[in-house]
């Protein structure tokens, strides 16, 4: 009997917490960047989601298992982490100020 329980306790927690996502983009879309936000997040997803079936495809193997050089490996990790800290250089150095674009006239036809 215990051990049925623990079996289904993991899907009644991500039941419970599968509203969590629902909550974020229904106050997401509330804000007035909506549509960029939604655009974001919806590459984010993408993104994601293409991530998780290439690990899901690989098989999780690591670079020497399949006759790859682990040196080529470790060179791509460190050329990635200088594009985030670059990324991340850039974006702090970005001015503070808000830009106001003019709002789009509607026709009166």
């Amino acid at each position: 009997m215990g051990e049925a329980i623990g079996q289904i306790l993991s899907h009644g927690v991500a039941v419970a917490l599968s509203a969590f996502p629902v909550i974020g983009v229904v106050l997401m879309l509330a804000t007035p960047r909506a549509r960029s936000n939604g655009s974001a997040l919806l590459l984010g997803r993408a993104l994601g989601l293409v991530g998780a079936i290439v690990l899901l495809v690989s098989g999780g193997a690591g670079p020497g298992d399949r006759g790859q050089s682990a040196d080529r490996a470790s060179a791509l990790d460190q050329a990635l982490g200088v594009l985030l800290r670059v990324a991340v250089k850039e974006r702090r150095g970005r001015p503070r100020d808000r830009i106001s674009w003019p709002r789009s006239r509607r026709c009166s036809g």
